[in-house]
């Protein structure tokens, strides 16, 4: 079994904090791996968020303090959220040489070869969600357990050009 260490990224409290949460409980499990989680904990009625930390400005200073940590302590990481959330995060562009795993979930009525759209400063994606299910980034490469496993065997921390 392929055991990952998934952390919701609370925008309300310490980035840093989390990640070393995070990690050690990786490391104490034998995951060789992080996916930090960041999206909105939701919203209120008229649309504000939940959490007024969630809002772009706050959240991106949490995520980076996580990112920066987790590269401190060598641990390879990825980030998970959404297209649009991650876009509006502004992300330096050093965030760019981990893994991303994108949820953007199309209409129904959406033609069948849609994308998602790539929040800068990412390139392309590592994984694919789409309606709760993961797909493969190409429908002609590996599946996405040869996927995770590929991620898995890339040091995250490395930035691109390293990576084999």
């Amino acid at each position: 079994m392929l055991a990952r260490t998934y952390s919701y990224l609370r925008s309300w409290e310490d980035g840093a904090s989390q990640a070393t949460f995070a990690i050690e409980l990786a490391r104490d499990h034998g995951s060789p791996f992080v996916w930090v989680d960041c999206e909105p904990a939701g919203y209120n009625d008229d649309g504000s968020y939940r959490h007024a930390t969630d809002a772009p400005a706050f959240a991106r200073t949490v995520l980076v303090a996580w990112l920066e940590r987790a590269i401190e302590l060598g641990f390879p990481v990825g980030v998970y959220g959404g297209a649009h959330y991650l876009a509006s995060l502004r992300l330096p562009e050093r965030c760019s040489t981990l893994p991303l795993w994108v949820a953007f979930y199309p209409r129904p009525s959406a033609p069948p070869d849609i994308r998602p759209p790539v929040p800068a400063p990412w390139t392309t994606y590592a994984i694919w969600q789409r309606r709760g299910d993961v797909r493969r980034r190409d429908r002609r490469g590996p599946g996405t357990c040869a996927l995770r496993r590929a991620l898995i065997a890339t040091p995250a921390t490395q930035p691109r050009s390293e990576r084999r």
